[in-house]
């Protein structure tokens, strides 16, 4: 009678022990460091207008560090992000259009790269990823050698939350299945206010390069809200992204970010429509 009993009690024990560990992801900064990653943005645009079709590529490679600059009881740190270096090429029917800023005078670069280079913009990101506080900060002589950056509007700072490599981590501890949103707001010139809900999903752990990392699925739904004076009627008819996250819990920051985007718009301009479909591929990775 007493191994049927043994055997019972360890049936019930072991009920009682959950299949997989439960996972508490979290950032873990300290101060002095700095964490240099690499984002790649690759987008194909197919353009239709009454005239025909036009297609259009665009490579922009991003070199960026990330200083921390101090870290709160509580885990949250004050990060400074520089841009180090923009590699962009773009295609058209014109050609092909290449810069580099680390071999071109800032003059000669296009508008959209001159106003993120010899800028420093400060935010706090606290443990679970959440970003705040987002500004412009003035740069040092050595890390800028023109002098100092000039004024830059504050949507301007706030975009440059699209550059940074963070997600949003649950509050809770996390199994294989478990998911959570965030929700991100950027500006963009043409399209408007971008209203991004991402839906996280854990799927479990795995190996990359000797590290042990933490594997996340991503789905997001975005809409657009038009910016209040423009002269173009948008219309976005699809919208959506997908991708993974691995992240290093040992080390406490993100390893590689990798997304798929789709965007399906009309543009409407003194009663001429163009639609436009853009598919982009974009890869944050930690450099050594």
């Amino acid at each position: 009678m007493r191994a049927p009993a043994l055997l019972a009690l360890a049936a019930c024990l072991a009920a009682g022990v959950p299949s997989h560990a439960q996972t508490s992801l979290r950032w873990k900064l300290a101060p002095g460091e700095t964490l240099h990653y690499q984002r790649t943005h690759n987008r194909n645009t197919l353009r239709r207008t009454p005239e025909g079709e036009i297609k259009e590529s665009l490579l922009r490679v991003t070199e960026m560090s990330m200083d921390v600059e101090q870290v709160d009881a509580d885990g949250t740190a004050t990060v400074t992000l520089f841009i180090d270096r923009i590699r962009y090429g773009k295609q058209t029917a014109a050609g092909l259009v290449e810069h580099d800023s680390a071999t071109e005078a800032r003059q000669r670069l296009p508008a959209s790269l001159q106003r993120l280079l010899g800028v420093a913009f400060s935010f706090k990101l606290s443990p679970r990823g959440t970003v705040s506080s987002v500004k412009v900060t003035r740069l040092t002589r050595p890390r800028n050698p023109e002098g100092a950056p000039r004024q830059l509007s504050v949507s301007t700072a706030e975009s440059v939350i699209q550059l940074i490599p963070f997600v949003e981590l649950p509050e809770a501890a996390v199994l294989p299945g478990s998911s959570w949103q965030q929700q991100v707001e950027c500006l963009e010139s043409v399209l408007g206010k971008r209203t991004s809900t991402v839906t996280y999903k854990y799927v479990g752990k795995k190996t990359r390069d000797g590290k042990e990392v933490d594997v996340l699925a991503l789905d997001a739904k975005m809409r657009f809200d038009p910016v209040d004076g423009g002269t173009t009627r948008v219309e976005v008819r699809d919208a959506a992204a997908q991708g993974t996250v691995e992240f290093d819990n040992t080390a406490g920051r993100i390893r590689r970010k990798d997304e798929t985007e789709r965007l399906k718009v009309i543009l409407t301009e003194a009663g001429r429509s163009t639609e436009e479909v853009i598919e982009s591929k974009i890869s944050i990775a930690l450099l050594p």
